[in-house]
């Protein structure tokens, strides 16, 4: 599915996906495919109190494209909110997300949400269980936001999530940027109150972050905490 380049908000409320395999091409999301707007009509999507189990989201691009979770490519100028109320329980579990590119270009993969364009995000109240993140091939990798790129003044903020036996796997392309949580990110970018543990793991090659892969703006760490292992990929 895609938002339509208008201006105003798309709201998810107790959105649940379950038992079942998303693909597709360019643009593919477990909820949405591309959110996209322009500079002077921005589109904001929320997501609140929302829950994943047993999901695949797999792609085949030629070099361009990206999946996610939840929103495989978000061009919508505005904020993408993925938010709860609480994260006392596990609102995602058993999630797989693939790329995989023919050639190295632009393509990416997400946990949640795949490459951002010209737009925020906040993320809020994550507790994962089980998330398995591939790409082959791809520019941008991570355990939640593939990756910021272009757009000024545009934040991204993750706060009070969870993150159990998190898996990152980016381990063809010596340029790739990899993450735990975002893989690049080129504005202003906040995490708090963030816990990795139970044997995550973070494969990458160069540019490879157990939180973040490249980091080209400020950065704050609060009162977060990291317990995982990092496994650099072999030859």
């Amino acid at each position: 599915a895609r938002t339509a380049n208008s201006t105003g908000t798309v709201t998810f409320y107790k959105f649940s996906l379950k038992n079942i395999d998303v693909y597709g091409g360019t643009m593919t999301g477990g909820a949405i495919g591309y959110i996209d707007g322009y500079n002077n009509s921005k589109r904001n999507v929320t997501f609140s109190n929302w829950s994943i189990e047993n999901v695949n989201v797999s792609k085949w691009v030629q070099n361009d494209g990206s999946s996610g979770g939840l929103v495989g490519w978000n061009v919508g100028y505005g904020t993408l909110e993925i938010k709860r109320d609480s994260n006392e329980d596990v609102n995602i579990e058993n999630l797989k997300v693939t790329t995989i590119s023919d050639k190295y270009g632009t393509a990416a993969a997400g946990g949640l949400a795949g490459a951002c364009d010209f737009s925020g995000v906040n993320i809020e109240n994550v507790n994962a269980k089980n998330v398995m993140v591939t790409g082959e091939k791809v520019r941008d990798v991570a355990g939640l936001i593939a990756g910021k790129r272009n757009g000024t003044n545009i934040n991204i903020n993750v706060s009070s999530c969870v993150l159990h036996s998190i898996e990152v796997n980016n381990p063809k392309k010596t340029t790739g940027y990899t993450g735990g949580i975002i893989g690049y990110h080129d504005s202003s970018l906040a995490i708090s109150g963030v816990t990795m543990d139970c044997n995550s793991k973070i494969n990458g090659q160069q540019y490879t972050g157990g939180y973040v892969g490249v980091i080209l703006k400020a950065v704050r760490l609060m009162v977060s905490q990291r317990t995982s292992k990092l496994s650099p990929f072999t030859f």
